[in-house]
């Protein structure tokens, strides 16, 4: 039986949906198509990929593929930065743009919902919320979701919420895609993790349906840090990228004396007088103090956080905490190194030194402190 007559025996919508996955199967590369990626099946695959790479294309083909394909016709979902994103980026340049005409029954694009027909001839729909409301995920249920520019994400625990609500069907799947940033829940995310699939990328991956223009103004960006995250798809480790790197920090050995230092400063964050409140978070706005003792040491100077705590306190309060503190003794070549917040090293108050200046930041509590 030749492949016209097989058409001829397909519903419009089963034609349209052989047509659509034959015209990907011929564009894709092996590593945009996550069935290829993982033959076996995955529970969650991210996509960590430099801009230009197909990401988009890569989570608008799985969801609108594995929507049609579901026979229990559960709904899918799609999680982006912001409302504009989930409309015009992921639904209207994304889904509609890949799903034959045929498989769509009805898109309300203010409540941003595609309706679609699904491989029994019933409808599933492709629900969309915006990042910026972690709120709203927190009643539906779906059977398979794309989170697209999770770097973007204004609130980490959209994540949570949306891996909450996972839980339709008996293989629920999670696709996301992103450029990569250091942030928490994307390092997060990369970590290894048993059904979790990394495929990685660069914007030179797809060069061949790129205009050269755009590569010519990318020249510019070659061997920068900005470059290798946003092209070449690296996740860069913030804690190397500052003045003051990870690799940069010792401990002090515990059984060796501290130094004798040649500065001692003090350092207050200060907060409010009254307790005042993360809006974000929820978390108590504490006032915080670090102290750092400069020293030489193997034939250069060294900075040693000496001591550190944070604390609701009000004006009073503070100033005699303040004083206190500013009377603590760090570092003697006879003392024995033993930090603990607000002591210091157990040591008479004549030995070591005091701290030499006392940095307030000039704001809230710390403009009546100073």
């Amino acid at each position: 039986m030749t492949a016209a007559a097989i058409l001829q025996t397909l519903t419009v919508q089963q034609q349209a949906f052989a047509l659509w996955q034959h015209q990907w199967a011929q564009t894709a590369r092996a590593n945009q198509i996550p069935e290829l990626v993982a033959p076996g099946g995955f529970v969650e695959m991210g996509y960590l990929a430099g801009r230009g790479f197909g990401k988009t294309r890569v989570g608008a083909e799985w969801l609108g593929r594995s929507t049609y394909l579901d026979p229990e016709g559960f709904d899918s979902a799609v999680i982006a930065p912001t409302y504009q994103d989930v409309k015009f980026t992921c639904f209207e340049n994304g889904l509609l743009d890949v799903i034959p005409p045929e498989l769509i029954k009805n898109y309300n694009r203010t409540d941003l919902v595609i309706e679609m027909y699904n491989v029994t001839g019933g409808v599933s729909s492709i629900r969309g919320f915006t990042a910026e409301k972690p709120e709203r995920l927190r009643g539906p249920q779906t059977a398979r979701l794309w989170g697209d520019e999770l770097a973007a994400w204004q609130y980490d625990d959209v994540w949570d919420m949306a891996m909450m609500g996972l839980r339709l069907g008996r293989h629920p799947q999670v696709l996301w895609t992103t450029t990569p940033k250091p942030k928490d829940l994307v390092r997060r995310l990369v970590a290894k993790k048993k059904g979790r699939v990394i495929v990685t990328g660069s914007t030179y991956d797809n060069k061949a349906n790129l205009p050269d223009s755009f590569f010519d103004q990318l020249a510019q960006y070659e061997g920068t840090t900005l470059g290798r995250q946003e092209l070449f798809g690296e996740l860069i480790d913030p804690e190397e990228q500052g003045i003051v790197k990870r690799s940069h920090f010792r401990l002090w050995p515990h059984d060796k004396p501290l130094p004798q230092f040649e500065l001692v400063i003090m350092s207050l964050d200060t907060a409010f007088t009254e307790a005042t409140v993360d809006k974000r978070s929820g978390d108590p706005d504490p006032t915080a103090c670090t102290v750092w003792g400069v020293f030489y040491h193997e034939k250069r100077n060294n900075v040693m956080l000496l001591d550190c705590w944070d604390a609701l306190l009000g004006m009073p309060d503070l100033i005699r905490r303040t004083k206190k503190e500013m009377n603590i003794a760090y570092g003697d070549d006879g003392d024995q190194a033993l930090i603990k917040p607000l002591f210091g090293n157990r040591k008479p108050m004549t030995s070591g030194r005091k701290p030499d200046i006392l940095l307030i930041e000039d704001k809230g509590s710390g403009i009546s402190l100073r």
